[in-house]
């Protein structure tokens, strides 16, 4: 399901015709390309849409918003706001995902070659392990990386991802204030 369709569904989408745009204030960490193409191709205008893009810096500061009404519509990751809605009784509501997940890998050093090293946390020699979280597009520069176009200068590979145990069915998720939900 695309954002424009996502937008249908709540009922904000207009008409087209002569008549005033109606305003959204869309928040996101990025401008996507779902957004961006829409724009660029007049998407929204054509649907009597004033569109105003406000990138947020962090999901604190997207959801309290949101919930404060300083954005209409918010992409951000599908976890705040099951989070919110869940543990602190947020009015919130996820219309639809917009992706199939972020890829979230284990990266590590060429010398750990297995997850049990960094459980045990040090290796068969004794020496310490580290390791760090990495999401796209950090992780196109991981060898081991099916997307890498190059090795990693610093000999970083992937050790594990996030879907090797758990299938990731959403990232991205489109959240709208309750006043455009209907």
């Amino acid at each position: 399901m695309n954002v424009m369709t996502l937008w249908c569904l709540m009922g904000i989408v207009g008409s087209g015709g002569v008549h005033a745009a109606t305003p959204v204030a869309y928040g996101s960490f990025v401008k996507s390309a779902t957004y961006s193409i829409a724009n660029q191709l007049g998407y929204f205008a054509d649907e009597g849409l004033d569109v105003t893009y406000s990138p947020v810096p962090n999901s604190s500061f997207a959801y309290d918003g949101l919930l404060a009404g300083t954005y209409d519509i918010l992409t951000g990751t599908i976890d705040n706001a099951v989070n919110l809605a869940f543990n602190s009784n947020a009015n919130l509501t996820v219309l639809g995902q917009l992706d199939q997940g972020s890829d979230i890998v284990l990266a590590a050093t060429s010398e750990i070659t297995m997850v049990q090293a960094l459980l045990d946390g040090h290796l068969s020699n004794g020496s310490a392990v580290y390791a760090t979280v990495l999401t796209y597009p950090y992780t196109a520069f991981l060898e081991g990386d099916t997307g890498a176009s190059t090795p990693s200068s610093c000999g970083a590979h992937v050790l594990a991802r996030v879907a090797d145990f758990v299938a990731p069915f959403s990232s991205q998720a489109l959240t709208p204030h309750r006043y455009y939900f209907r």
